[in-house]
Order: structure tokens, then C-alpha cells, then sequence
């Protein structure tokens, strides 16, 4: 906050209510670097996961095309 804000407050609403406020924004930063960390952790976790998923679908396709092979082989 500005200090001609914060004056202005103190006067209009006096010292407590201010002081209340101030402990307010400390507890709300506080609040949102947990949940940047909550959401970096997860976004973390999703990153690999979406990893895994994508080697799973390499290894399908590759199953895929091997038995797809084998069936044009028989085929012919």
C-alpha cells in the first residue's frame, strides 16, 4: 500500500483497522505462494505423467504396426 493510502485509512478508519488489513495482505501472500507451489508441483506431476502416457502410445503403435506387418506377410 501507498503511504498516503495507508494515512488516509488510519485517519477514515483508525490505526486498528489498517493494522488488521496489513496482517490480511501478509496472510493472503502467503496463501498464494502456497498455491504457486501447489501448482508448480502439479503441474510437475502432469508433465510426467503426460510423458508416461506418450511412451504407453509409442510402444501401442509400434505393437500396431509390427502385427500389421505379420498380417500383410500372411497375406501375401
Amino acid at each position: 500500500m501507498d503511504v498516503n493510502v495507508i494515512g488516509s485509512l488510519i485517519t477514515s478508519l483508525g490505526f486498528p483497522i489498517v493494522k488488521r488489513s496489513e496482517a490480511n495482505d501478509a496472510k493472503l501472500e502467503s496463501l498464494r505462494k502456497e498455491q504457486r507451489e501447489d501448482i508448480q508441483q502439479m503441474q510437475k506431476e502432469h508433465k510426467e505423467e503426460v510423458a508416461k502416457m506418450a511412451a504407453a502410445l509409442d510402444n501401442n503403435t509400434l505393437a500396431i504396426e509390427r502385427l500389421t506387418d505379420r498380417l500383410d506377410q500372411e497375406r501375401s
